[in-house]
């Protein structure tokens, strides 16, 4: 398998051994309506089984 740096420009095995999940969230920060516009837009390039693309955004303001 090949570990060089991929479009993120981080090897597989790092992104792998660095990962986390964050439990903590800071109240009050607030996130801009481009910030919002790019995750989306990133998240929708994610796979998805079959490529259903099954992708539902609520945003709580």
């Amino acid at each position: 398998m090949d570990d060089e740096a991929g479009m993120i420009g981080m090897p597989l095995e790092e992104a792998v051994r660095t990962r986390r999940s964050v439990h903590r969230f800071r109240p009050g920060t607030r996130i801009s309506e481009a910030q919002w516009r790019k995750l989306f837009e990133l998240t929708e390039l994610s796979p998805s089984s079959f490529n259903f693309q099954p992708w539902d955004f609520v945003v709580v303001d």
